[in-house]
C-alpha cells in the first residue's frame, strides 16, 4: 500500500511531496517508522538540528494516499467541517447518479436549497 508524505523543514514549510510504498507490516502510515523511512528516501533524513530552535531540521508527516489525477473535471467543495464536506459529497453523488447522461456541470445552489 502507499501513502503520501509531506518533508517539512523545522519552521513547517513543506520542501517536497512524494509517494512511497509502506514499510513491511506497517498499519498505520502515521507512525514513526514510515515517516522515517519517507525520510529515508528523501535524504532528508541526515541533516540534524536547525540551529536557531534545535528541533530536528526536516521532518515527513503523512499527509493522506494517493489519489488517480481526476482527468478534465474541476472541483471545488467548502464546508464547515470534514463530516458537512462527506454529507455533501454523497449527496452530489446521489444527484448525479439519477442525472442524464449529457450531464457535464453542477451548479450548487445552497441558498434555494437546490442544485440546478
Amino acid at each position: 500500500m502507499n501513502a503520501v508524505y509531506a518533508i517539512r523543514d523545522c519552521c513547517g514549510d513543506e520542501v517536497e511531496r512524494i509517494e512511497i510504498a509502506l514499510p513491511a507490516g506497517c498499519t498505520d502510515p502515521s507512525d514513526c517508522k514510515a515517516e522515517a523511512e519517507a525520510l529515508k528516501i528523501t535524504g532528508y533524513d541526515g541533516h540534524g538540528h536547525c540551529g536557531h530552535c534545535g528541533d530536528f531540521s526536516y521532518k515527513a508527516r503523512y499527509a493522506g494516499y494517493p489519489i488517480e489525477p481526476i482527468v478534465d473535471a474541476i472541483v471545488s467543495v467548502e464546508g464547515v467541517n470534514r463530516t458537512h464536506l462527506i454529507a455533501t459529497l454523497e449527496t452530489l453523488l446521489a444527484h448525479l447518479r439519477d442525472a442524464p447522461e449529457f450531464v457535464s456541470l453542477v451548479t450548487c445552489n445552497d441558498e434555494a436549497g437546490c442544485i440546478e
